[in-house]
């Protein structure tokens, strides 16, 4: 049989496209299809009907990544890397091609990118829009990406790479003490440099940086007065300055205006000026005595001998107080103030309100002898942590001491606050629900604010402790915007203000997630401000399970060092196992050295958990933990409920649960020393 010369060759065409991994089918099917430019009709071999006998496969396969810029398991990218390539071996779809779905993950949160598809249709552009993670494992994730024929990636690709050193292109932040305003005695100026933004805590204090600074208002440069130590301000002044890191960022222009003044002096007619103000003659009534005008007394502060008694009779004209420690209340007045008073605290310029026929009456509802006193002035650190809002005074009004007291009608305290406060921002008091450790905005109808006199009226029927803020905007203000309404927003932002946890990612503190063990062990060794090894000089690791690579093995290898971790009997550690209320609580008692000795329930009534025995290896730690309020038991779903009876031991600890725990170990380590 006789091959014709056209079979032979359509049959080499054939064989030569199968080959290079073209396949083609026959399409002699009758219909009329568009081929390269040509037709297929019937299919036939005839000559010259212009047919291509031969058509290409359905295209059936998806498509797949052939090249990524950044190659598996790279060591050293830059964390400031602006993008990545991703190529594939056809074309896509441009719509499949989306943040959604090509994107940058660390341990399970997503960095912040964009992706667009270039002209070939064949190469992604993923831009990162954030610095990443320093020393810290990243993965690169593509799924569901189409091609034009609309095949779809049935499988995710992966591909992770560990970041470098954190490249610091941030420019830090500086700050000044004290701030603008007008000061009546010599200021001890003090220039601080801050690591980006955080001026919140000295543990951002940038010690690298260089402070420069001008007294003449000019702009301060880097052959100009650099700041080293203290130096005194003591008359009109406006200091500009600025900061240049180790990295070379320079921080804006600051500028900061001072202007001095003599105080004011109580009783006092006649004050030299500024610096010495000192007072020269006082009113009638009152001695110079170093430099005050005072009522001769023999000891002011013996209070019985000192106070004045509050009139008996009953009448409408008010009574001024000006020069005595107190007010005497005695037996014959009943608990009854019966005449209108006003009584100034001269040092503090506190001032007291009480209308006629005031009333006072004790707990117990008794009427009130004794001495009513001025409100003192508190201390911040007395407190728990407020962050959102800064304290410009807090005054303690709890006559004869600290006893509550009623008041029928209200009493008015006027206060002046400080100068250091901002005229923008309006002010807001608060009290303390000492039972709840909590705070509570005053209710705002009892409160004036005069912003002209720098006063705040405040009126009460009871002994109380009130505090006049405002609204912060770097010492005091909300870093997580996630924890707003969570219970662990106070013990998260004081972790991170002290430098011990950053959060998930800026702004984000995830306080339901749960903690890995090496975590969980890098905050233990921050808590308690122990050094590591950099992660360079790391030549050996304690656990089979550990990379000398890893970002945390500088911390478990101290953890180790410490006796505050063991590993588990096959030589592993398991890093990024989740750590269980149990193993966290036992690695902070022991960090923070507790004496545990002679822990033991008294009975089964005072057994408050069902699921912690006496037996148990981590049964003293978790008493002593439980009996100081460190850590509470088992909480709902919805993080808002107990459940009475059950701890939790092996249950593992939420971010939230962790912030509390290592605040409160923090807080008892410190009332220790």
């Amino acid at each position: 049989m006789k091959i014709s010369l056209k079979f032979k060759l359509a049959f080499v065409f054939l064989l030569s496209f199968v080959l290079s991994g073209q396949a083609f089918a026959y399409c002699g099917d009758g219909d009329v299809e568009e081929l390269q430019g040509e037709q297929c009709d019937d299919g036939n071999f005839n000559d010259g009907d212009g047919c291509s006998s031969y058509c290409l496969l359905e295209d059936v396969d998806p498509p797949e990544v052939v090249f990524v810029s950044i190659v598996e398991n790279a060591v050293g990218i830059p964390t400031n890397t602006a993008s990545i390539q991703i190529t594939f071996d056809e074309p896509v779809r441009e719509d499949t091609v989306k943040s959604s779905n090509i994107f940058i993950e660390h341990m399970a949160d997503p960095i912040d990118t964009s992706v667009e598809l270039d002209n070939s249709g064949k190469k992604a552009i993923l831009t990162i829009n954030e610095d990443m993670l320093g020393e810290a494992r990243h993965g690169i994730h593509v799924k569901a990406i189409a091609d034009l024929q609309g095949n779809f990636m049935q499988d995710e690709y992966v591909q992770v790479f560990d970041t470098g050193p954190f490249i610091d292109e941030v420019a830090p932040t500086v700050t000044i003490t004290p701030p603008s305003g007008e000061y009546f005695f010599t200021q001890n100026m003090e220039i601080k440099a801050y690591v980006g933004d955080y001026t919140g805590s000295d543990v951002f204090l940038d010690p690298e940086a260089s402070v420069y600074y001008t007294l003449d208002g000019s702009t301060p440069t880097t052959n100009g007065l650099k700041f080293t130590e203290k130096f005194q301000l003591r008359e009109d002044k406006t200091i500009k300055f600025m900061a240049v890191d180790e990295a070379g960022n320079q921080s804006q222009i600051y500028t900061a205006n001072y202007t001095f003044d003599c105080p004011e002096r109580n009783n006092a007619k006649e004050v030299e000026p500024f610096p010495s103000c000192l007072v020269l003659e006082c009113v009638y009534g009152y001695k110079l005595k170093g430099n005050a005008c005072v009522v001769t007394v023999e000891d002011a502060d013996d209070i019985e001998r000192n106070s004045v008694k509050a009139p008996l009779f009953s009448s409408s004209t008010q009574l001024t107080i000006a020069t005595k420690p107190a007010i005497h209340i005695t037996d014959e007045h009943n608990g009854e103030v019966r005449r209108p008073i006003k009584f100034v605290d001269p040092r503090k310029k506190s001032t007291l309100y009480f209308e006629k026929d005031t009333r006072i009456t004790d707990a117990d509802r008794k009427a009130f002898s004794g001495y009513i006193k001025p409100p003192i002035s508190l201390f911040r650190k007395d407190f728990p942590i407020n962050y959102g809002y800064t304290f410009k005074s807090i005054v303690s009004f709890k006559p004869d001491e600290g006893s509550n007291l009623s008041f029928d009608p209200a009493y008015k305290l006027v206060v002046p606050y400080t100068d250091a406060y901002d005229k923008d921002e309006g002010v807001t008091v608060f009290t303390f629900d000492e039972e709840k450790q909590a705070y509570r905005p005053y209710e705002i109808r009892q409160v004036d604010v005069d912003l002209e006199n720098h006063e705040v009226t405040i009126t009460s029927r009871a002994s109380n402790i009130f505090f006049i803020a405002q609204n912060a905007e770097n010492f005091n203000k909300t870093e997580f915007t996630d924890t707003v309404k969570h219970w662990a927003r106070n013990y998260a932002e004081d972790l991170f203000r002290r430098g011990i946890v950053r959060g998930k990612k800026k702004g984000i503190y995830a306080p339901h997630d749960p903690l890995s063990r090496a975590e969980f062990t890098k905050i233990a060794i921050n808590a308690i401000n122990e050094e590591v090894e950099d992660l360079d000089d790391v030549k050996d690791t304690y656990f089979d399970d550990v990379s000398i690579y890893a970002w945390y093995v500088p911390y478990v290898n101290k953890a180790k060092e410490l006796e505050l971790i063991n590993g588990y009997d096959d030589g592993t550690f398991r890093p990024d196992q989740p750590i269980n209320r149990a193993e966290a609580i036992k690695i902070l008692t022991t960090a923070f050295d507790i004496n545990l000795k002679g822990m033991a329930w008294h009975s089964d009534t005072t057994r408050p958990y069902k699921d912690i025995l006496d037996d148990q290896w981590y049964f003293k730690p978790m008493r002593f933990v439980i009996e100081n309020g460190m850590l509470d038991g088992l909480r709902n779903d919805n993080d808002t409920d107990f459940f009475p009876d059950w701890f939790g031991p092996d249950q593992p600890i939420t971010r939230g649960e962790m912030a509390k725990l290592a605040v409160k170990m923090l807080e008892f380590s410190e009332n220790q020393e």
